[in-house]
C-alpha cells in the first residue's frame, strides 16, 4: 500500500510476443490477463532493457510515459524484468517547495532590512536638511559676500551680498 502522493513503484512484466505484459504494476494486478503494451513505444524502457537481459539504471521514461528515476533488472529463467522508480516530479517537490520558502524567507528578509534602514536613516536625512537649509539661509543673508569656486578659479556660486558688492547678478557671476 502506497501513500497518497507516493510515486514509487515496483512493476513486473513478461515478454508476451511482440507485446510487454505488465503483471504488476500500481494500478493494474492480474497474472492471468497482463496489462499489454506494444514494444514500438519508448515509454516503458526500463523495462524493455530488463527484459532483454540487461540489469542498470537511471532517467528514463515509464509506461506512463512519465520521467522517472529507474533501475531494471532481469529475472534470469523466469523471462520477467523488474522495474523499480519513482517519479522525478516527486523527488524534484522537497527542493522545490524548500526553494520557493527560501525566496519567500529571503523577499521578507529584503522589505524588513529595508524597512529598516529607512526607518533608522530618515530621521538622519531630515537632520541634515533642516542644517543644510539653515547654513544656506545664514550665508545667503549674511552681509559680507560669499563665493565658493574650484581649484582653478572659476567661481561655481555666490550669496546676494557678493552679487551686490559687485553689481551682477548670479549668471553673470558663475
Amino acid at each position: 500500500h502506497m501513500a497518497a502522493g507516493d510515486s514509487r513503484e515496483i512493476v513486473i512484466a513478461r515478454h508476451l510476443g511482440d507485446e510487454v505484459g505488465y503483471l504488476l504494476t500500481r494500478d493494474h494486478f492480474d497474472l492471468d490477463e497482463p496489462l499489454r503494451v506494444g514494444t514500438e513505444a519508448d515509454a516503458g524502457s526500463p523495462m524493455r532493457q530488463a527484459l532483454a537481459g540487461r540489469s542498470g539504471g537511471g532517467p528514463a521514461l515509464d509506461l506512463r510515459g512519465a520521467r522517472v528515476l529507474a533501475h531494471h533488472e532481469p529475472v534470469p529463467g523466469a523471462n520477467l524484468g523488474v522495474v523499480a522508480k519513482t517519479d522525478v516530479r516527486q523527488l524534484q517537490r522537497p527542493y522545490r517547495v524548500t526553494g520557493a520558502a527560501l525566496v519567500a524567507a529571503l523577499a521578507l528578509c529584503l522589505a524588513g532590512g529595508a524597512l529598516t534602514f529607512t526607518r533608522i536613516s530618515m530621521p538622519f536625512v531630515r537632520n541634515m536638511r533642516r542644517a543644510e537649509m539653515a547654513t544656506k539661509s545664514i550665508v545667503d543673508n549674511v552681509a559680507e559676500g560669499i563665493a565658493t569656486t574650484t581649484a582653478d578659479g572659476r567661481i561655481t556660486w555666490v550669496n546676494d551680498a557678493f552679487c551686490r558688492m559687485n553689481e551682477y547678478g548670479p549668471r553673470q557671476l558663475i
